[in-house]
């Protein structure tokens, strides 16, 4: 009924983020606060700072007086855990310097399990009383995943990538029991990039590639460790003195000057955002790469890339890419504002098909793998399709809501089943067609207990056609297996029931 204000001591202005009451003498209380960590002997009536945490680090989050060791206190920082042993005079961190701490707790019957809640390693322990700490999630050290990749050759291997919600940067990992454990993998600066896109080799499947805010990382060892792909150093340049040349030396340079000018349309390496990697679909093992400065193409990456110019006026940042070896030398394309395109020649001349309206992003294209006519297109706002390869299109199908469509997937055995995955902040979850997108059914309905229903992307297991590994937005990676109940599935309801693999 009554508050007054107790802040004698402290830095006027100070906003304070937690208190710890010492449970065997209430009048001695610690504080954290923007301008550092307080401690009052006589119930807050007065109050002094405590040193020994760098200033860097004293956006203290959570503070905590351990409940039965007298004289240790914890601190969750936003530069990492700190404990002192000797009542705040000194400290010392046990983690690792670029964790964020939210919240510290001790085990009322273990003095020495301690469990920390961080920024985007979710919730790790420590068994020997904060000196050192484990995660206490498979290892999975992240909420938001962002796409889901199954190995070509290797039955229950998954590479996952993730974004950190708090921070920038994410992170690559692999897992070999089908989500049931995960490894992060190793690399210089892997961790501090946001990685978008994974794709395996299809000759050399111990090679893979990973698409960044950085460029491409490379990988020999099945996705264990990374190397960033970077353009060569150029060798200086010596200019020869200048000399009057003859009628045969003017012609060779002309060509020299001809063949640089179009070897410039092809750069060493990609050093910007790189959102999407896909196989050139035309029997010759190349990659087509889908970057926030236009569409390049590669048949060897230690020649460089290739630039298809999309045209005059095309917003270049493409969000989706998408080729059939159905037809050869067809590629569909996403932009951030210019819609999709299409070329039906290699890349030599591109159309926009009208199919979404333009400054809406695409952020997803598919095609039937048995009826390449049959066109998908999911943008941030509804989701659509043609029958006639892209000439007509179709907005939504019945019972499909307004949502943000990442992802598309289509049966390869039954074209006519769709799975469509929607990360909409309100409306995020997963939908069933059996008919092509004609009618829709939501998989993942009211009752059931989800805790994230925004799906990023989603991928078949390939061991099992009836298993498939969604990228939720805050709950790291689902494993959804579908029903067998052949009059569920007719009906279009509870054609699958979803499990998290990791919480």
């Amino acid at each position: 009924k009554n508050w007054r204000l107790i802040k004698d001591g402290m830095i006027d202005d100070s906003d304070v983020f937690a208190i710890s009451i010492n449970e065997r003498d209430r009048n001695h209380i610690v504080a954290s606060a923007c301008s550092g960590i307080y401690e009052s002997l006589n119930g807050g009536e007065k109050w002094r700072k405590i040193q020994g945490i760098p200033s860097t680090s004293r956006r203290t989050r959570d503070i905590l007086q351990h409940p039965s060791r007298q004289g240790t206190v914890y601190a969750g920082t936003t530069e990492g855990f700190w404990m002192s042993v000797d009542g705040g005079k000194t400290w010392r961190m046990t983690t690792a310097r670029n964790l964020e701490v939210n919240s510290i707790a001790v085990h009322p019957d273990a003095p020495d399990r301690v469990f920390i809640g961080t920024n985007n390693n979710g919730v790790m322990i420590s068994n020997d009383g904060g000196r050192t700490f484990a995660p206490a999630n498979q290892s999975f050290t992240s909420r938001f995943a962002y796409t889901v990749t199954p190995d070509v050759g290797m039955p229950g291997r998954l590479y996952a990538t993730t974004h950190n919600t708090a921070t920038s940067g994410g992170n690559l990992f692999y897992s070999k029991d089908g989500g049931q454990t995960w490894t992060a993998a190793r690399g210089a600066g892997l961790d501090q990039v946001a990685p978008f896109a994974v794709m395996q080799d299809r000759v050399d499947p111990t090679r893979l590639l990973l698409g960044t805010n950085r460029g491409i990382f490379r990988s020999l060892d099945r996705g264990e460790s990374w190397t960033l792909l970077t353009a060569p150093k150029k060798a200086p340049v010596r200019k020869a003195p200048a000399r009057r040349m003859t009628a045969a030396q003017r012609r060779a340079a002309e060509a020299a000057a001809a063949k640089a000018a179009a070897e410039a349309k092809v750069v060493p390496a990609l050093e910007d955002s790189v959102r999407v990697l896909i196989p050139t679909e035309d029997d010759k093992n190349g990659i087509i790469a889908g970057t926030d400065k236009g569409l390049y193409r590669t048949y060897d990456i230690a020649k460089g890339w290739e630039k298809l110019e999309l045209g005059e006026g095309v917003n270049a940042n493409i969000f989706a890419v998408h080729a059939s070896p159905l037809v050869p030398g067809t590629i569909w394309v996403g932009t951030a504002t210019s819609g999709v395109l299409v070329t039906r020649d290699d890349g030599k001349t591109w159309e926009k098909v009208n199919a979404t309206p333009q400054g809406i992003p695409v952020v997803s294209l598919a095609s039937d793998p048995k009826r390449p006519n049959y066109v998908y297109a999911g943008t941030t706002q509804t989701f659509y399709l043609s029958r006639d390869g892209g000439r007509t299109w179709i907005r939504r199908g019945g019972n499909l809501p307004l949502g943000k469509y990442t992802a598309i997937l289509i049966n390869p055995e039954n074209t006519d089943e769709i799975f469509l995955g929607s990360a909409h902040e309100i409306g995020g979850g997963l939908y069933y067609s059996s008919d092509a997108g004609q009618q829709w059914t939501r998989i993942d309905s009211m009752d059931m207990v989800v805790p994230s229903r925004r799906v990023w992307a989603m991928a078949f297991d390939p061991a099992d056609p009836n298993r498939i590994y969604a990228a939720s937005h805050s709950s790291g990676i689902y494993r959804i297996d579908r029903l067998q109940d052949t009059a569920a599935e007719k009906s279009g309801a509870k054609t699958a029931a979803a499990t998290a693999t990791n919480q």
